[in-house]
């Protein structure tokens, strides 16, 4: 029996280990990240080095999907951008923009994800394409596994000749079905072939389940009005999130052609080149863009756009401070009830321990610092008031009240 609890325990605790690593692999399976680029002029494209903090293990291929957001809150908006990976290995990556139109002074950022392996409820790959010289190129994708559901899907160019703005494509996707897709690419500059050893990296799930707190779904753009000069010939929508970020998470975007046949507004055309990229990201909301680059003006394309967001939840979730004092968080899981910091106006308030203060904020200042538990009596000073404790004393056969003025 002994013999049996040992051998029991020690199968346990094998079990734990194997399934363990298997958290601790998936977890390294899966990155993500934004980085600022720059990009000197309109017109130009701008290439940067990433590279990871935790580098991947050797032996498999890293494939990295992206999208193109803005750093800096605009006025109107802006432009798409044709946004492909270089030099992939399990250290980082190279990842280059070149901005559609006026450009955006500067402001352009690149969110990214990068998985060795497909995260579980996912499938995951990479499709190389055949040379072609100019215009557009598309090509269907088989999954390996049929989904019980339209999947999302996101899709990213990488090319295997670096530094070749010539290949800058708008990339999307098309009629999207359970068991294969469509990928598109229209090539930024028309007669700027030929165009080879071009890859697509691309991740297809209904039920993604990484670490970090995720969100993915799917923006309808029903082109019912055909966009404004003021919105920039684009479509725009806001996502709010349920929750507050600690820090404006990473939003990757991939725009597809929907595949309703039964619309009379929607293009027989299925070749026109939709960009879809983030607007703005705050730690509360993300606004989405696509563009349909269509010379009809007529024509009333459906597109939906898949995005994925992930990032820190803010920690002072669901903490409670006590003692007037406030939850601040100084890392993505790291909240602590501090003091608030107080300006210097003058709007007394008298405590319930007859203690005057230049304000209200600077009474709980003081609270939160002292630990005390006092509330705000009335507004204004308590110059002139007198105050009174009660002690309520009982004496064995008879009951005495006295009053003692502090």
């Amino acid at each position: 029996m002994a013999y049996e609890h040992h051998l029991s325990v020690h199968l346990s605790f094998i079990f734990l280990l194997i399934f363990l690593a298997d958290q601790s692999s998936e977890a390294l399976s899966f990155k993500a990240g934004k980085e600022n680029i720059t990009i000197a002029s309109p017109g130009l494209f701008a290439c940067k080095e990433v590279s990871f903090q935790d580098p991947f293990n050797r032996g498999q291929d890293v494939k990295v999907l992206a999208s193109v957001g803005h750093a800096v809150k605009s006025e109107t908006t802006r432009n798409g951008a044709a946004i492909w990976v270089e030099d992939v290995t399990a250290n980082g990556f190279t990842v280059c923009v070149l901005e559609f139109g006026d450009g955006s002074n500067d402001t352009a950022e690149v969110n990214w994800i990068a998985v060795q392996s497909a995260p579980s409820g996912s499938q995951l790959g990479a499709t190389s394409l055949n040379s072609w010289t100019t215009g557009t190129e598309c090509k269907r994708i088989d999954f390996q596994q049929r989904f019980p559901t339209l999947p999302i899907i996101f899709v990213t160019a990488s090319h295997q000749f670096p530094k070749r703005p010539q290949d800058a494509m708008a990339v999307w996707v098309e009629d999207l079905h359970e068991d294969n897709f469509k990928i598109c690419l229209r090539e930024a500059k028309i007669f700027d072939g030929p165009h080879r050893n071009i890859k697509i990296n691309w991740m297809a799930f209904t039920n993604l389940r990484v670490d970090n707190f995720t969100i993915t779904d799917s923006l309808s753009f029903t082109n019912i009005n055909s966009p404004s000069y003021q919105d920039n010939y684009a479509f725009c929508q806001t996502i709010n999130f349920t929750d507050l970020f600690f820090a404006p998470p990473v939003v990757v975007v991939t725009p597809k052609h929907s595949d309703n046949n039964n619309n009379s507004n929607l293009s027989g055309s299925r070749c026109i080149a939709v960009t879809a990229w983030v607007e703005q990201t705050s730690t509360k909301d993300a606004k989405v863009c696509v563009r349909s680059y269509n010379s009809n003006a007529n024509n009333k394309d459906i597109i939906t756009v898949d995005y994925i967001v992930i990032g820190d939840l803010d920690p002072c979730i669901d903490v409670t401070c006590h003692y007037h004092c406030l939850c601040k968080a100084f890392g993505p899981r790291d909240a602590r009830c501090v003091a608030d910091s107080c300006p210097s106006y003058q709007e007394p308030v008298c405590s319930s321990n007859g203690t005057s203060y230049d304000n209200e904020c600077l009474f709980k200042q003081e609270m939160c610092l002292l630990r005390h538990n006092v509330t705000v009596q009335h507004p204004g000073s308590c110059e002139g008031e007198e105050y009174f404790k009660l002690f309520y004393i009982v004496y064995p056969g008879e009951e005495h009240t006295h009053f003692s003025s502090v």
